[in-house]
């Protein structure tokens, strides 16, 4: 057998394991590698705001508000990790950095000027849900636009912790979607399986700053709302195999990361998504385009 007919079968052989063993495992590992390891959300809408912070801040006044479950006054804690007022809070944590938002608590405006409601939800299961969630319901008169759900032991988390994972949850209202160790973000989720692994030391990154304002700005043109998104991973679009299987070369598998949407309503004119009723996102699926082993 020749040296160019053994190689010939050996990238054949390496082709059938990034098919077979590695195909949609590394599409999620290799996100999570690179140092541009965040992005955005693309099941949230943007968020418009209020109206400029002040004649010469321009960002967008968000509005927050603790519901009332949290007890009157409000619990210290909640209250505290979530403005600043006294010691670290996650809207100050947000209004430090070079968002387009200026998040501003208020507790006496109605829901349908709400952008972030903070409830205490009793039913809260930590293997299930994680240490807090964000929910997006149907916006429309009279509804918040984002509601973040916390335990009711939160009231007694450390309040460094519950300010870093409440401003984890305002990730997500503006447009973040999670990341995983080993990648250095707000937006980094660790697995979670009873209170005791809800711990949360993240500060907010350039990057999530970056990919904030993106968001704002043009979500679909900037955030691949709308057909491909190809440069997935690495700047090169590849990844290196962290653990290749059964061989041990160094190998760089290449994805093309394609968008799934669908229409509520089609237009009877041209065929295309109805105005009142843009495309949905259902998914992002990963398709093997190339490799290259060493």
């Amino acid at each position: 057998m020749t040296p160019e007919s053994v190689k010939r079968k050996y990238r054949l052989i390496v082709f059938v394991i990034g098919v077979l063993a590695v195909s949609g495992q590394l599409a999620k590992t290799a996100y999570s590698q690179g140092t541009d390891c965040v992005d955005c959300d693309k099941q949230k809408s943007q968020l418009n705001g209020h109206g400029a912070h002040s004649s010469s801040d321009p960002r967008r006044v968000i509005n927050v508000k603790i519901e009332g479950t949290w007890g009157a006054p409000t619990n210290a804690n909640i209250w505290n990790a979530t403005t600043g007022d006294v010691g670290n809070g996650a809207l100050e944590m947000w209004n430090a950095q070079g968002s387009p938002y200026f998040f501003n608590l208020r507790q006496d405006v109605p829901a349908n000027q709400t952008d972030f409601l903070i409830v205490r939800d009793p039913t809260w299961n930590f293997a299930e849900n994680g240490c807090a969630g964000t929910a997006t319901p149907t916006v429309g008169a009279g509804r918040t636009t984002r509601v973040i759900h916390l335990p009711p032991q939160a009231a007694n988390w450390n309040q460094d912790t519950l300010a870093c994972i409440l401003a984890h949850e305002i990730g997500h209202g503006v447009g973040l979607s999670s990341s995983f160790p080993p990648c250095q973000s707000l937006m980094t989720e660790p697995p979670v399986r009873t209170e005791a692994d809800c711990k949360c030391s993240q500060s907010i990154t350039q990057n999530d700053v970056a990919k904030t304002n993106q968001f704002a700005q043009d979500a679909a043109a900037n955030c691949g709302k709308q057909g491909k998104r190809t440069n997935f991973g690495t700047p090169t679009g590849g990844v290196t195999d962290p653990y290749p299987f059964r061989y041990n070369p160094t190998c760089y598998f290449f994805y093309e990361a394609v968008d799934v949407y669908y229409c509520r309503w089609i237009s009877i004119t041209d065929g295309s998504c109805h105005p009142e009723t843009p495309p949905e996102y259902i998914g992002t699926i990963y398709v093997l385009t190339d490799y290259y082993c060493f």
